[in-house]
C-alpha cells in the first residue's frame, strides 16, 4: 500500500496496520505512540536504546520476528517515547559542537540539513581555534565531573 507523504499517522491504525518496518526512520517514534509496532532492520538508529520499537540484534532474529508476527507480544512503553522526544528535541538543541543549532539541524527542501554536504560547508565556515579549544575544555570538564548530561558553560 502506498500512502501520500502527508497522510496522518493517526489514521494508520484505522487502516488495520499493526506492524511497520523501518531501517532508521522516525516512524518508530511516531507510530509506536498509536500502538503500531515498529520493527527496525538496523541496530544503528536514534531510538535503539528505548523500549517503544522492536530492535532485533541480528538478521536471524529479524527474520524470526517477521515470520511470527501473529505471536508477537511486544509491549510499547509510551514513557520511553516521551523520553526519546525529550532527549531528541530539548537536549539535542544544546549541542556540544555547534553553537547555532538551527544552522546545522534545520531542514533544506524537507531533508534534514545534517544529512547533506552543506553541513560540512557550514562547519568549515564556523570553525576557529578559539571555539575548538573551548569545546576541548568543556569536554574535559564534562568527563572529569562524571556528569550524565553535557551543558556548555
Amino acid at each position: 500500500m502506498f500512502l501520500k507523504k502527508d497522510f496522518p499517522n493517526s489514521k494508520l491504525k484505522n487502516l488495520g496496520i499493526n506492524f511497520v518496518l523501518t531501517v532508521y526512520g522516525t516512524v518508530a517514534s511516531e507510530l509506536s505512540f498509536y500502538g503500531i509496532k515498529v520493527i527496525s532492520a538496523s541496530k544503528n538508529h536514534p531510538h535503539s536504546d528505548f523500549n517503544f520499537s522492536i530492535n532485533p540484534k541480528n538478521q536471524k532474529e529479524y527474520e524470526k520476528i517477521l515470520l511470527s508476527l501473529k505471536n508477537n507480544k511486544f509491549k510499547i512503553h509510551k514513557n520511553d517515547i516521551y523520553r526519546f522526544h525529550y532527549v531528541k528535541e530539548l537536549l539535542s538543541k544544546m549541542h556540544i559542537f555547534f553553537k547555532n543549532h538551527n544552522r546545522y539541524f534545520g531542514n533544506i527542501n524537507e531533508k534534514p540539513l545534517r544529512f547533506t554536504p552543506l553541513v560540512y560547508k557550514y562547519w568549515l565556515e564556523d570553525f576557529n581555534l578559539e571555539r575548538h579549544y573551548k569545546i576541548l575544555d568543556n569536554l574535559e570538564n564534562f568527563i572529569n565531573k562524571e556528569e550524565y548530561l553535557y551543558f556548555e558553560h
